[in-house]
C-alpha cells in the first residue's frame, strides 16, 4: 500500500513527507517496519487524520477523540461564562441551550459521525452533555434525566450523532460514482451484523428509526433536503416518545403533566423524607417544623400546621377560584390531600380544571409554593446561593 502511494506522489509530481507520516497499528500484536522514500516511518499509539484522533488501544478507534471533544466542549462552554452561560445567576435557561447548540455541539460531536463510537465511548460524552444540561437549569444530579431534557426540549447528545451520520450517509447515496457509494453496496452485502463496519452501524441505525432500509435508499435516494427533514422529524420524535415513557415511569414525577415541568414537580426539592431515603439511619422523616408525620410534598404543601398562615391566603383564593368554576369543587378537591397536591403543582393535568383558569390557578400555586419556601428556608436557618 505504501509502495502505491509513494508511486502515485512521482507520476504527479509531489512529495509524502515520511517525517510527518506516522503509521498506526491496530488488532495485531505483531512488530513490522514500513518504509516510505527509502527511510523508516515511525509507529505511534495514536494519529490525527482530518481532525480526527484516531488510537490502536480501544476497539473503534473512539477513546481518544471522544475525550479530545469533550476538552474542545468544556473549554468552549468556560469561555462562554462570561456571557452567562452558567447555572445559578446565569442566563434563561432557553437562551443557554440556544448558545450551546451554537457554540458547543458542534465542536461535541465534530467528526464523530464518520467514526463507530464504542458503547462506553458514547455513554461518557452522553454523560458529560446530561451533565452540562442539568448545570445550566441548576438541577441536582439526582434530578430524572428525562426531565432533565424535555424541560429544555432537547434530546440526548446520542440523538445529535445519529441525526449526523445519517446525513452524512444522505451525502454517500446521492453520489452514485463515488467510492463511498460503491463501498456501501459492498460492504452491506458482505458484512455481518456483528462486523464493525460503518455502514452496518447505519442499517441498525435506521432500522432503530423505523427509517427505508439502506438498500432502498441507494437505489432511490430521497434529495438532500428531503431526507434532512424526514431524519430530523423521526429522531425528534423517537426520543420524544422514548422521554415522555421514561418520565411516565418515575415516581418523583407523578404529579407532571410532561409537557409542563418544573423543581418541585420533579421531585427534586429536598424534603425530610427526601433525607431519610438515602440516610435511614441519621435522618428521621418526620417535619422538622411541626413534628408531625413525614415531610414529603404533600405534607410541605397542604398539611404542615406552623406553615398554616403562610399558606391560608393562598388556599383563600384557590378555592374562590375553583368555586367559581364550578360550586362545590372545591370541597370535592380538599377531601383528598394528594388532589389538592396536584392542583397546586399542575392544574392542567387534572380533569377537574377548565382550560381557561390554568393561568389563574398557576399564578396563585406559583406564589404559595415560593412563600412556603422562604418560610420553611428562614424557619430552618437554611441558606440558598
Amino acid at each position: 500500500m505504501l509502495d502505491l502511494q509513494e508511486n502515485y506522489a512521482l507520476q504527479e509530481n509531489y512529495t509524502l513527507s515520511e517525517t510527518k507520516s506516522t503509521v498506526l497499528v491496530t488488532g495485531n500484536q505483531d512488530t513490522h517496519e514500513f518504509l516510505l522514500n527509502g527511510s523508516l516511518i515511525q509507529q505511534s499509539e495514536t494519529a490525527t487524520h482530518l481532525g480526527i484522533t484516531r488510537d490502536s488501544k480501544s476497539r473503534f478507534d473512539s477513546s481518544t477523540v471522544v475525550q479530545e471533544r469533550i476538552s474542545t466542549a468544556r473549554r468552549a462552554t468556560y469561555a462562554m461564562m462570561g456571557a452567562g452561560l452558567h447555572g445559578i445567576n446565569g442566563l434563561n435557561p432557553c437562551v443557554s441551550i440556544h448558545l450551546i447548540r451554537i457554540y458547543i455541539i458542534p465542536r461535541l460531536t465534530y467528526g464523530l459521525e464518520a467514526i463507530r463510537l464504542a458503547a462506553k465511548d458514547l455513554t461518557t460524552i452522553n454523560q458529560y452533555y446530561k451533565r452540562l444540561l442539568k448545570q445550566i437549569q441548576h438541577l441536582p444530579d439526582k434530578a430524572a434525566d428525562s426531565a432533565c431534557y424535555l424541560l429544555l426540549g432537547e434530546p440526548p447528545i446520542k440523538a445529535e450523532i445519529h441525526r449526523r451520520i445519517l446525513t452524512t450517509f444522505g451525502n454517500i447515496i446521492r453520489n452514485f460514482d463515488s467510492i463511498e457509494h460503491q463501498l456501501a453496496w459492498r460492504q452491506l452485502a458482505t458484512k455481518s451484523k456483528s462486523s464493525n463496519s460503518w455502514f452496518i452501524m447505519v442499517k441498525s441505525i435506521l432500522e432503530q428509526y423505523d427509517l427505508p432500509s439502506c438498500y432502498d435508499l441507494l437505489q432511490n435516494p430521497p434529495g438532500k433536503l428531503t431526507w434532512k427533514e424526514l431524519v430530523k422529524r423521526t429522531v425528534n420524535s423517537y426520543w420524544d416518545n422514548k422521554l415522555k415513557l421514561e418520565a411516565a415511569s418515575k415516581s418523583s414525577l407523578k404529579y407532571v403533566d410532561i409537557d409542563r415541568l418544573n423543581w418541585m414537580l420533579l421531585g427534586v426539592y429536598t424534603l425530610q423524607a427526601n433525607r431519610h431515603k438515602f440516610n435511614q439511619y441519621e435522618v428521621e422523616p418526620t417535619c422538622p417544623l411541626c413534628k408531625q408525620g413525614p415531610e414529603d410534598r404533600t405534607h410541605f404543601l397542604v398539611q404542615c400546621q406552623h406553615l398554616t398562615s403562610i399558606r391560608q391566603p393562598f388556599i383563600d383564593a384557590l378555592s374562590k377560584a375553583i368555586e367559581e368554576m364550578s360550586p362545590g369543587l372545591y370541597q370535592q378537591i380538599t377531601s383528598e390531600p394528594t388532589q389538592l397536591t396536584q392542583i397546586i403543582l399542575d392544574c392542567s393535568s387534572s380533569h377537574l380544571v377548565l382550560p381557561q383558569f390554568y393561568n389563574r390557578l398557576e399564578c396563585i400555586s406559583r406564589g404559595l409554593c415560593y412563600a412556603l419556601h422562604i418560610a420553611r428556608s428562614t424557619a430552618l436557618d437554611i441558606h440558598y446561593k
